[in-house]
């Protein structure tokens, strides 16, 4: 990709990451391969919203040969690990979605098949175990899952998302907090209800390369206990009542990850 070119979308994805309050302060990271022997990332420090283009900072796949004091982000390491597993992955996106993040503090994995758009987008997301930030053990972790999907949850920490183009990164993190938020919203109202392996099938084929992943997931109606849902349809329903119910359908998830 062209240097200059890549410089300007990644400064204009920071924007919206910042604009839709998926990360906080100076969070997150996005990278695009340039080349064979670069990639293009994020700096350290600098709020994702402020970003100008000429801070963003070129690196090299071969470690050695970037400058020792360079100003890209901690997380350079597990991008590098990324571009060197998969060739296909052009673009990476990490940031801290609310409601994903959500999830990933909470251990609960994100059902990939409750919304057709996001099973399309994304198929399974995966939910990793904790490692910490910028460490070689969560750019190993990753590794070993690479391959799984293009979405990924990372525990305590936020989730993270691959594309061909920046652009592309950056719409599948939409997705997946959207999902999560709606996914979140619907426990609320007192039960989730999953697509059949039949109904998953029948989207997009051409533009769905993990559809086997959600064909072979069980699909689900998850209700309440009697006394939450006989109390859901009282007026007003109160945050406390709601809590409560979202927590009763997000443990019956997490049984059934």
């Amino acid at each position: 990709m062209n240097l200059q070119k890549a410089r300007q979308e990644l400064v204009e994805i920071g924007k919206r990451l910042y604009a839709k309050g998926f990360v906080a302060a100076n969070d997150g990271n996005i990278s695009v391969r340039l080349d064979k022997d670069r990639f293009l990332l994020t700096p350290t420090g600098v709020s994702k919203g402020f970003m100008k283009a000429e801070e963003m900072v070129v690196l090299y796949f071969d470690d050695r040969k970037t400058p020792a004091k360079s100003q890209a982000s901690s997380e350079a390491a597990m991008h590098r690990q990324l571009y060197l597993s998969r060739a296909d992955v052009q673009s990476v996106c990490h940031a801290h979605p609310p409601y994903a993040t959500a999830f990933a503090a909470a251990g609960i994995l994100l059902p990939g098949n409750v919304l057709s758009e996001a099973a399309a987008a994304l198929g399974k997301v995966v939910l990793l175990d904790y490692a910490a930030p910028g460490s070689e053990q969560l750019a190993e972790l990753l590794r070993r899952n690479l391959n799984r999907s293009v979405a990924f949850l990372l525990a305590n920490h936020g989730a993270l998302t691959l594309g061909a183009t920046p652009m592309q990164a950056y719409f599948r993190m939409e997705t997946l907090e959207h999902s999560a938020r709606i996914i979140h919203l619907a426990g609320g109202l007192g039960q989730i209800r999953t697509l059949s392996a039949e109904q998953v099938k029948a989207l997009q084929p051409a533009k769905f390369p993990f559809k086997e992943q959600l064909t072979k997931a069980t699909p689900q109606r998850i209700t309440l206990d009697p006394a939450l849902k006989k109390a859901a349809v009282k007026e007003p329903v109160s945050s406390d009542l709601v809590n409560e119910i979202t927590k009763e359908i997000l443990k019956q998830l997490k049984k059934n990850k």
